[in-house]
């Protein structure tokens, strides 16, 4: 069971991966308008209704002040990366993970950062699968070692 559940999670997080890639990527070759990232957001977000809670993107020249904090990192970081677990700033606050993906030219100037927010109860519902002897339970860590699912 803890193989199965970790490549459930595993397999999850990749998807993720995958789905802001491909967002990212989409982005970049039709450079849309506001109105046109609104409508490219919906439609991500149709696809992916289970994991995903929101998909977002900001243009690299957005004012940080009115991006959410992982915006500035991901324009300094330069790479994709996952933002460690965070209450989200809607009314759920739900602990939440950030996948961001830089929008980057073939001359590697970032014209915007893509992301994806994700609600962490799917990992408690994998781990919540593990049984280790009769009162072991699972749990994972972020790699600032914060609790991100038991």
């Amino acid at each position: 069971a803890t193989d199965a559940a970790a490549l459930e999670v595993e397999g999850a997080l990749r998807e993720i991966e995958e789905s802001v890639a491909a967002l990212a990527r989409t982005v970049l070759e039709l450079r849309p308008d506001a109105a046109a990232i609104d409508r490219l957001l919906s439609r991500f977000a149709a696809d992916q209704t289970e994991m995903v809670s929101r998909y977002d993107v900001f243009p690299a020249d957005a004012d940080p002040a009115q991006a959410p904090a992982w915006f500035s990192r991901t324009l300094e970081r330069g790479a994709p990366t996952w933002i460690e677990p965070y209450l989200a700033e809607d009314d759920s606050k739900a602990v939440v993970i950030t996948r961001t993906v830089p929008v980057k030219t073939d001359a590697g100037v970032v014209i915007a950062v893509a992301a994806a927010t994700v609600r962490l109860d799917f990992l408690s519902a994998a781990l919540r699968k593990v049984h280790l002897g009769e009162s072991g339970f699972a749990l994972a860590l972020s790699r600032e070692r914060l609790v991100i699912g038991n």
